[in-house]
């Protein structure tokens, strides 16, 4: 894991994303900022709408296993539950996880994501 110098912030609203039906679901971000390195990081989002913050994990790219073409940005919110599509949110992706991977299988895909998880849970314990 990579520290960034300063948080990159990524501003727009959140849109419906394509369900791919995994076990983490993602908060999808539609946004005219320049995306900056693909990869996963340790993120924070304020929803704007309802000054509230969570924690979370981003990944910033195209996810090639599950057959996207298009680079998205989609984030994983801790102890979040409800639908966000519609909000307004900024980003801050924090810290540089991995970078973006093509995975064999969709278990091989999820149990990444949850390393990835654990050690953006890691990073704001330790913070």
């Amino acid at each position: 894991m990579r520290k960034l110098d300063r948080p990159i912030l990524l501003t727009g609203s959140i849109v419906q994303g394509r369900g791919s039906g995994m076990r983490f679901p993602t908060a999808t971000l539609q946004t005219d900022t320049e995306l900056p390195e693909p990869g996963v990081y340790v993120s924070r989002v304020i929803l704007r709408d309802r000054a509230e913050w969570y924690e979370g994990a981003t990944s910033v790219g195209v996810a090639s296993t599950v057959g996207a073409v298009n680079p998205t940005v989609e984030t994983h919110l801790f102890d979040f539950t409800g639908n966000l599509v519609g909000d307004h949110v900024e980003l801050e992706l924090l810290s540089f996880i991995r970078p973006m991977e093509t995975f064999r299988s969709m278990r091989d895909m999820e149990e990444e994501i949850e390393r990835d998880i654990t050690l953006a849970r890691d990073f704001f314990r330790s913070a």
